[in-house]
């Protein structure tokens, strides 16, 4: 597996969810999840997608995504839709990769203090529920965002381009990184909540 894979089939994971509750963050303000400065309208892609509309919205070219998908398929992160032949998340197979195998592949890689998007305990998903054991927050490196903290390396470096579009792919990702992490309490909170919000 690569790490582009794990982006796209959370991705897919997301849109699987907005079409489930496709009426939620329009309820809420654009400040509430938006750990940037940017005046972009939120724009989605339908379960009718394009390879090149999944392309476009999280920042990697067509051919990788094609390629995820078929490892994704292969290692059953994804099934076949028996109605469309379209990819379709498994959400129990997703959760357990993600909690339990993840920072195995993936392990945490932090830098030096960097403006950034606030992501593990002080991504919105979380802020508020846990408290940092140091003064600056944990942020992936983006020029446009609007918190100073020490710089982890998302899971893929197109991350800070996919969340800018997709609210629900921002908490997925956050909650990601506090699993890798490894920190116990804030690993078993996250693990909870990206349960519930992936509903199993």
């Amino acid at each position: 597996m690569k790490s582009q894979d794990i982006l796209l089939v959370l991705k897919l994971l997301a849109m699987d969810l907005r079409q489930q509750e496709e009426d939620l963050y329009t309820l809420r303000p654009h400040d509430w999840w938006c750990g940037w400065h940017d005046d972009s309208v939120v724009t989605t892609i339908s379960m009718e997608w394009t390879y090149q509309q999944l392309s476009n919205s999280l920042g990697i070219s067509a051919s990788e995504c094609h390629g995820a998908v078929s490892r994704c398929l292969q290692n059953q992160l994804l099934r076949l839709s028996r109605k469309t032949q379209r990819p379709i998340p498994i959400a129990k197979n997703i959760t357990e990769f993600c909690v339990h195998g993840l920072k195995y592949m993936l392990p945490i890689e932090l830098g030096t203090v960097v403006r950034g998007i606030p992501t593990t305990y002080a991504a919105p998903v979380l802020v508020g529920q846990l408290l940092g054991a140091g003064d600056l927050p944990y942020v992936w490196p983006d020029g446009t965002g609007k918190v100073m903290g020490i710089s982890l390396l998302p899971i893929h470096k197109s991350v800070t381009k996919a969340v800018k579009n997709d609210p629900i792919l921002y908490e997925l990702l956050a909650l990601v990184d506090s699993i890798r992490m490894g920190h116990a309490r804030e690993a078993e909170l996250a693990k909870k909540l990206f349960m519930q919000r992936v509903k199993i």
